[in-house]
């Protein structure tokens, strides 16, 4: 009998994951501009990445960000981009409907993004 709660799978002795994957992403809001990753696939995506096993959704995406956005572009890979920039990107579908519904609140709503 195991101690381990049955959705986690020991990968390698003593280094557990989540048997299913689970992901989170964040739109950032930097002065009306939203900083984007480009991946293996060269599509531009949202800062964010898999849960360790224990953190909440929101620690998850604040330790993903925090890595992510201080990451030393010399690569190209990081790109901050107006709204208006982000329907001409090649980029998940998905992730253009949620910057988006994102820059929709931001506009219509008294909303305090500022750092």
């Amino acid at each position: 009998m195991s101690d381990r709660p049955p959705y986690l799978v020991e990968r390698n002795p003593g280094y557990f994951e989540y048997q299913l994957p689970i992901s989170v992403k964040l739109v950032v809001d930097h002065h009306g501009r939203v900083p984007l990753l480009k991946n293996e696939r060269d599509e531009w995506e949202l800062p964010g990445g898999k849960l360790e096993v224990g953190e909440s959704p929101e620690q998850g995406a604040c330790r993903e960000v925090a890595e992510e956005l201080t990451y030393t572009d010399e690569h190209g890979k990081l790109g901050v981009f107006g709204y208006d920039e982000v329907p001409d990107l090649h980029m998940p579908a998905p992730y253009k409907a949620t910057i988006a519904r994102w820059r929709d609140l931001v506009r219509s709503s008294t909303l305090d993004v500022s750092p």
